[in-house]
C-alpha cells in the first residue's frame, strides 16, 4: 500500500520511507520539513513516545522542535515495538532522509526526553548531548529553590542525603533522610548521572525547556483531535491520517496564530511586562551594543542582558528563558531577541504585510495609498476621498486626531485624522499601529507626511490639532508637525474635572462640587488672558467672590487637594483655555467629530465585529468606509439632507429683531452690526469669517454673519453648505474629476426663496439684491403662491368660523355642569398665547384626548374569568387584545444620561461609555 501511494506523497511533497525487517515507517510532511529550518531546531528538539493508535499496537514516536505556538513535529517514526533497534532503525531513516536538518546543522544540541532507556541509547548513536525530564524526582534543594550551579547543587545533594544537616531536612534533632536507606541509594543513582537531570548543568541553549510537555500535547492532539480517540485500521491508515487530519491541524493553528486569532505568546509577554512594572527606563544602562545591564526591582544587585543571545544572568534567563528583564529591554528599545516570544513584528506581522504587497497593486490602481513599516508595526490608508479632502479650505486650519481599539483580533490600534466640511468632518488620513506609544504615533504620522507632502491644502500642516488629554498623541503631533498648534477637546477636559471631584480618593463635600466645576469652567470659557487669569485666582481662592464665599468660607481654600489639581491644568492653560484659540479654530473646541466618526467605523462598517487582522481592516477603510462617505457625500450634494439648512435657520431665528438698518457697511469686506441685547456694536468681517461677539471671535457662525448673509448674500468661510459653491465643493470632494457641472447643484427654486420662505424674517427684504438666476419661473411660482395664499385665507376664514360657532353651541350646552377650575385652565392657556407659533401649539393640542373614532355598534364579550387570567397591561374589556411591541405600563428605569451638563445640575456622576 505504501508502494501504491508512493507518486500520491512525492506529489503533495511529503516523505515517506520505511525497512521490513525491523519493522519502522519515518514520515515528514511539507510542514515538517520547514520545521528543520526554524532557528531553535538546532537547539533542541523533545522526543516521545505513544501507542495502541491502530489496532497492531505499533508504537507511534514524536520528534518536535519549539517555535511561536508550542512545538511543531520535526517527524513522525511508526515501528513495530518500543526497543533499542526499533529506534535506532527509524532514527536513521530521518537522519538519512533529512541530512540538512536542524537547520543545516545536521543535528540538534540537546534532546528532551523521558527517562526510557532505549530512546536514550538510540538516540546516542548521533553523538548528542541527551537532557530526560521526569515526574517522580525534583531537582529543588531542600528550601524549594532550583540549585543554579554546580557548588549548590553539590551542597543539595549532601543535604538530601543527610550528610549537611539544615533546618529544614532536621526536625526534632532527626535528620529525616538518615531515617530511609533506600532514598540513600536512590539520590545516589540519580546523582551518578546528574548532567542528564540537573539545571545547574544546562545552558542557554535550552531556551527555558524545562519539561516534555510539548510532547505529552502533541500526543493528545493526535490522539483527541486527528484520530478522534478512534483506532485506525493499520499502520497506513495511521500515516495516512498524519499527512492529512494533522498537517491540516497545525496548518490551521499557524494560521490562526499568524492571523492574530490567537494571544498566548502576547497575555505570556504582558505577564512577564506586569512582572516588570517597577523597572524604569533610568535603571537600564547600555554597556556595549548587544549588552544592557539593569538594575533588580527587588534586590540591591544588577542583571546583565545578551539580547543577541538571548541570555540573561538572572536564575530565569541562564537557562534561555524569557525573563521580565528581556521584557523591559523589548518594551522600551523595541529590540528582537531569539527567545522573544512571538509578538514582534516578524514573528506576528510577516502575513499582514504578504498579503499588503501581493494587493499593492489593486491600491495603486484604485488612486489608493498603503503605506506601512514593520518595526514599529504601522500601516496608513489614503483613500480618493480623503486625498482630496486634503484639498479643503477648512483642512490648512484645523484637523482632528483621535485613537480607538478592540477592531480586530489583535487589538490594533486606529487612528483618525480628520478635517471639518459641510457635512460633518472626512477623513484626512487613517492609521493601524500596533500600540498607542509615542514611538508608533511617529511612526504613523511620518508616513502620512512622506505619502502626502501637499497635504492640509498645499500647506504641508494644519494651524491646530484638537486632540483629546492624551500625552503620547501630542508629543508625535509636536514632533511631525513643530509648526501646528495642540489644542485640548474642551469636553474631555471639563469631564476629567468633573470625574475627579466625584473621586472619593480626594474627599471633596457633594454640594461644593457643583460650585468647583463652575470655577474651573469659568478658566475655560473666558475671554480673553486678563479675565482667565481672574478667574483662575478665583477657582484657586486667592479671589473671593459671591458664588465662591459661601457662610464666609471660601470654598477652594477648604481643598489642598484642588488647588494643586487647578494649578497643574493651570500650568499649560495654552492647551485647553478658550481665551488662547483665534477665529482660525472655526468655532470646533471639542473632538465630537472624531468620536462620531469612531462610532459610524464600529457600528457601520465593522457592524460591532472584530475584523480578522490588520489586512481585513485595510479592506474595510478601502472599501465600506470610502463607500459610507459617497453615499453620505452624495445625498448631500444632491439636496437630500437639509441639516446644514437648519443650522443656518436656527442662527436667522436668533437675529429675528436684527433689522437691515441696523446693519452698516464699513468698508468692502467690513459690516457692523447693533447688538439687539445690549446698546454696542458688533464688528464682522465677511472675508475671514470674524465677528467680535463672544461666539464669532471663536470663528463659529453666528447670529450677525447670518444676518448679513440674509440680507446681502454674501458668502463667508464659516457659512453652513446651503448654497451651490458649497454643494458643489462637496460633489468634487465625493466624486473628483467625475463631478457635474456647477449647474446640476444649482435647486430649481432660487436658494435665496428657499431661506426666506422657511425663515422668520420677511421683512424689509430687497428683491433687488437677491440672486435670481430664473426671473420666469419665480415669477410664475409669485403668481401661484398668490394664487394659494388666497384660497388659504378663504379656507381659514371658514375654518375659523366654524371653530367659533362650536364654541359657542358647547359652552351653551355644557356651561352649567363644567366646573369653574377648568374654564380657569383653559383661560390661564389662552393668555400665555404670544405668537403665531403659541397659537397654532394651541389649536393642534385641544382635545387631543379626545378619541376621533366613535364605536357605537355592540361588542363581542368575553368569558368573566377570561379578563381574571390577562397579565398585568392588557384591557379588562372586550376590546381586540394589542398585537406587536407591548405597551409599557410601568414606567423603565432608564440609564443615566451621558450628559455632561445635564449631570453637573443634577449634581451627580458623569455616565461613563464603554463602547466606543
Amino acid at each position: 500500500k505504501l508502494e501504491e501511494k508512493n507518486k500520491y506523497y512525492e506529489d503533495n511533497g511529503i516523505i515517506v520511507r520505511y525497512t521490513e525487517n525491523p519493522f519502522a515507517i519515518l514520515v515528514v510532511t511539507s510542514i515538517m520539513k520547514r520545521a528543520h529550518q526554524m532557528p531553535f531546531s538546532k537547539d533542541i528538539a523533545f522526543v516521545d513516545i505513544t501507542s495502541s493508535c491502530d489496532l497492531q499496537c505499533h508504537s507511534i514516536t514524536f520528534m518536535l522542535a519549539p517555535c511561536g505556538v508550542g512545538a511543531v513535529p520535526l517527524g513522525i517514526f511508526i515501528t513495530k515495538e518500543q526497543s533499542t533497534i526499533d529506534y535506532k532503525t527509524a532514527f536513521t531513516l530521518l537522519k538519512q532522509s533529512v541530512p540538512n536538518g536542524f537547520y543545516n546543522q545536521g543535528f540538534p544540541k540537546q534532546f528532551v526526553i523521558d527517562d526510557t532507556e532505549a530512546v536514550k541509547q538510540a538516540l546516542n548513536q548521533f553523538g548528542l548531548n541527551l537532557k530526560f525530564i521526569y515526574a517522580d524526582f525534583t531537582y529543588y534543594n531542600l528550601y524549594g529553590d532550583v540549585a543554579t550551579n554546580l557548588h549548590n547543587a553539590e551542597e543539595t545533594y549532601m543535604t538530601a542525603i543527610g550528610q549537611i544537616s539544615s533546618e529544614y531536612s532536621c526536625i526534632n534533632n532527626t535528620v529525616i533522610p538518615l531515617k530511609y536507606e533506600k532514598w540513600i541509594k536512590y539520590v545516589d543513582n540519580y546523582w551518578k548521572r546528574k548532567e542528564l537531570w540537573c539545571l545547574a548543568i544546562w545552558d542557554v541553549s535550552i531556551h527555558g525547556h524545562q519539561t516534555n510537555k510539548f510532547s505529552e500535547v502533541n500526543d493528545c492532539i493526535f490522539k483527541d483531535i486527528v484520530l478522534s480517540r478512534n483506532i485506525a485500521y493499520n499502520a497506513v491508515a495511521l500515516v495516512d491520517f498524519i499527512c492529512s487530519s494533522l498537517e491540516e491541524y497545525y496548518l490551521r493553528r499557524l494560521r490562526t496564530f499568524v492571523n492574530g486569532r490567537n494571544d498566548t505568546a502576547r497575555h505570556m509577554f504582558e505577564d512577564q511586562l506586569k512582572r516588570a512594572i517597577n523597572i524604569k527606563k533610568e535603571f537600564i544602562k547600555q554597556l556595549s551594543e548587544n549588552m544592557y545591564s539593569m538594575q533588580s526591582d527587588t534586590e540591591n544587585n544588577f542583571y546583565e542582558v545578551d539580547v543577541k543571545n538571548g541570555f540573561c544572568t538572572c536564575p530565569k534567563g541562564k537557562l534561555g528563558a524569557f525573563c521580565k528583564h528581556q521584557a523591559a529591554i523589548y518594551h522600551y528599545y523595541q529590540i528582537n531577541m531569539p527567545n522573544l516570544l512571538a509578538i514582534n513584528t516578524e514573528s506576528r506581522y510577516r502575513y499582514d504585510f504578504e498579503k499588503l504587497e501581493e494587493k499593492k497593486k489593486y491600491y495603486e490602481d484604485n488612486g489608493i495609498i498603503v503605506r506601512y513599516t514593520e518595526n514599529p508595526f504601522a500601516i496608513l490608508v489614503v483613500t480618493p476621498i480623503m486625498k482630496r479632502a486634503h484639498q479643503l479650505p477648512f483642512s490648512k486650519d484645523i484637523a482632528f486626531v483621535d485613537s480607538t481599539s478592540s477592531c480586530d483580533v489583535q487589538c490594533h490600534s486606529i487612528t483618525f485624522m480628520l478635517a471639518p466640511c459641510g457635512v460633518g468632518a472626512v477623513p484626512l488620513g487613517i492609521f493601524i499601529t500596533k500600540g498607542q506609544s509615542t514611538i508608533d504615533y511617529k511612526t504613523a504620522f511620518t508616513l502620512l507626511k512622506q505619502s502626502v507632502p501637499n497635504g492640509f491644502n498645499n500647506q504641508g500642516f494644519p494651524k491646530q490639532f484638537v486632540i483629546d488629554d492624551t500625552e503620547a498623541e501630542k508629543q508625535a503631533l509636536q514632533s511631525i508637525w513643530p509648526e501646528s498648534k495642540i489644542y485640548l477637546c474642551r469636553f474631555h477636559i471639563l469631564q476629567s474635572v468633573w470625574s475627579w471631584l466625584w473621586d472619593t480618593n480626594h474627599n471633596i463635600f457633594k454640594d461644593d462640587r457643583k460650585i468647583l466645576f463652575k470655577l474651573f469652567h469659568n478658566i475655560l470659557v473666558a475671554t480673553n488672558l486678563h479675565n482667565a487669569e481672574e478667574t483662575y485666582m478665583t477657582a484657586i481662592g486667592q479671589i473671593s467672590t459671591e458664588y465662591s464665599c459661601i457662610n464666609n468660607t471660601v470654598i477652594p481654600l477648604k481643598y489642598e487637594k484642588w488647588i494643586k489639581y487647578v494649578d497643574n491644568y493651570w500650568k499649560r492653560k495654552e492647551l485647553w483655555c478658550l481665551a488662547f484659540r483665534d477665529a482660525s479654530i472655526h468655532g470646533h473646541q471639542t473632538n465630537n467629530f472624531s468620536e462620531v466618526n469612531v462610532r459610524i467605523f464600529k457600528d457601520i462598517v465593522l457592524s460591532r465585529n472584530k475584523a480578522y487582522n490588520a489586512v481585513a481592516l485595510v479592506d474595510f477603510i478601502c472599501t465600506s468606509l470610502e463607500e459610507y462617505y459617497l453615499r453620505r457625500l452624495r445625498t448631500f450634494v444632491n439636496g437630500r439632507n437639509d441639516t446644514a439648512r437648519h443650522m443656518f435657520e436656527d442662527q436667522l431665528k436668533g437675529a429675528i429683531n436684527i433689522k437691515k438698518e441696523f446693519i452698516k457697511q464699513l468698508s468692502e469686506n467690513m459690516y457692523s452690526v447693533q447688538s439687539e441685547t445690549e446698546n454696542n456694536f458688533y464688528e464682522v468681517d465677511v472675508k475671514n469669517g470674524f465677528c467680535t461677539c463672544p461666539k464669532g471671535k471663536l470663528g463659529a457662525f453666528c447670529k450677525h454673519q447670518a444676518a448679513i448673509y440674509h440680507y446681502y448674500q454674501i458668502n463667508m468661510p464659516n457659512l453652513p453648505a446651503i448654497n451651490t459653491e458649497s454643494r458643489y465643493l462637496l460633489a468634487k470632494l465625493a466624486f473628483g474629476e467625475n463631478v457635474c457641472n456647477k449647474s446640476f447643484y444649482r435647486p430649481l427654486v432660487s436658494e435665496t426663496n428657499i431661506i426666506n420662505n422657511n425663515s422668520e424674517l420677511k421683512e424689509g427684504t430687497n428683491l433687488q439684491n437677491q440672486n435670481n438666476d430664473e426671473p420666469h419661473s419665480l415669477m410664475s411660482q409669485t403668481l401661484i403662491d398668490s394664487c394659494n395664499n388666497d384660497h388659504e385665507n378663504n379656507s381659514a376664514h371658514d375654518y375659523t368660523q366654524q371653530i367659533q360657532n362650536l364654541l359657542t353651541t358647547n359652552l351653551n350646552k355644557y356651561n352649567s355642569t363644567v366646573s369653574t377650575s377648568v374654564l380657569s385652565k383653559c383661560l390661564d392657556r389662552l393668555k400665555k398665547v404670544k405668537s403665531v407659533a403659541m397659537w397654532e401649539s394651541f389649536l393642534s393640542t385641544a382635545g387631543s384626548k379626545i378619541s376621533l373614532r366613535h364605536r357605537s355598534r355592540a361588542t363581542i364579550h368575553v368569558q368573566p374569568t377570561t379578563l381574571a387570567r390577562r397579565r398585568s397591561g392588557v384591557t379588562r374589556g372586550s376590546k381586540r387584545l394589542p398585537v406587536g411591541r407591548p405597551k409599557n405600563n410601568d414606567p423603565i428605569k432608564k440609564k443615566r444620561r451621558r450628559n455632561l451638563a445635564e449631570n453637573v445640575g443634577k449634581n451627580i456622576p458623569n455616565a461613563k461609555s464603554h463602547g466606543i
